[in-house]
């Protein structure tokens, strides 16, 4: 679900200065460039929003996957405290968990055929906005996708 930062701002946003000396064993020094995960993620989505039946099966994958993002903060949280190196990435963890809760809440409203209420998606939009800001030089690649869920809804005057 992530990606490193973007536009060579890796040293920008790096803890400490960067040199020949520096172990490459941080969370971001392995993953990929480019995050095939939240591709497929954005196009469930894209799949799901442009429908007008409103497909069952992409709602189950949906679901599924927001529901996974929700409920591994819980657990994946004892082993980011027990370790100096992935201590870092605990932010990152509990974003990417309110983010599938977020989006949960989202297809309940887009299931029910209701409009959510203008209150809780400003509320949404604003955890949106602060999910996009990068965490231990890693960036989110889900954002977009669970924005497009929470805006994709109309909003009740409430």
């Amino acid at each position: 679900m992530v990606e490193p930062v973007k536009g060579y701002t890796r040293e920008e946003t790096a803890p400490a200065p960067a040199t020949r000396f520096n172990p490459l064993n941080r969370l971001v020094d392995a993953v990929p460039p480019e995050s095939n995960a939240s591709r497929s993620f954005n196009s469930l989505v894209e799949s799901l929003l442009s429908s007008p039946s409103r497909d069952r099966a992409t709602l189950a994958e949906l679901r599924a996957t927001l529901t996974c993002w929700r409920d591994n903060d819980a657990k994946l949280q004892p082993l980011l405290q027990s370790s100096y190196l992935l201590k870092e990435n605990s932010a990152l963890s509990v974003t990417l968990s309110q983010l599938g809760s977020t989006g949960l809440q989202a297809l309940d409203y887009l299931e029910r055929n209701e409009p959510i209420p203008t209150d809780w998606k400003s509320a949404q939009l604003a955890l949106i906005a602060d999910a996009r800001k990068p965490k231990s030089q890693l960036l989110l690649m889900v954002v977009p996708a669970v924005q497009r869920l929470v805006e994709g809804i109309p909003a009740t005057t409430k």
